[in-house]
Parts: structure tokens; sequence; C-alpha cells
């Protein structure tokens, strides 16, 4: 369960990485600038959080990707996802 000032901690840890993806240097923002525990527990510390974009975040937790995007809550997930099928 996230703390009641999560909002600021995420703000916090993004601006400390320069609002930038650790894994692949994606600038990000906004819906995709995700803050992933890195531990693997809900310990909220700064130093415990890292800056991912939507695309790594669910790798680095183990995840696919194309299964996480079709579980997620996202208006946009059906439009990327016939994009991907139209390759």
């Amino acid at each position: 369960m996230r703390p009641k000032n999560w909002p600021e901690i995420r703000w916090k840890v993004l601006e400390r990485d320069n609002w930038t993806c650790q894994k692949c240097g994606l600038k990000i923002d906004g819906p995709i600038a995700h803050v992933h525990h890195i531990n693997g527990t809900e310990d909220n510390k700064l130093e415990s959080l890292m800056s991912f974009c939507w695309i790594c975040h669910p790798a680095e937790m183990g995840e696919d990707f194309w299964i996480w995007l079709k579980e997620a809550p996202n208006p946009w997930n059906e439009i990327i996802l016939k994009l991907r099928e139209n390759k």
C-alpha cells in the first residue's frame, strides 16, 4: 500500500533521476513515468526507488510487457496493441 505522500515521493524520485528511465535512458513524464521499488518491498525511502519508463518497469519485475499491457487499465493500450498486430 502506498503512503499518503506517494505523489510527493514519486516526484522526488523522478526529479532526482532527471525524468529519465534508469534502464533504457528514455526521457519520461506523465503516465509513462513509473517509480520502481528496487528491493521488491514497499520501502519508500528515496534510495530504495528508481525511475523507469512504462516498458522497462514490467520487464524489471520479470513480467512480459505485452501481457502486462493487455491487463493494464489505460485507454491507449488497445491502440498500441492494434499497431503492434499490424506490424
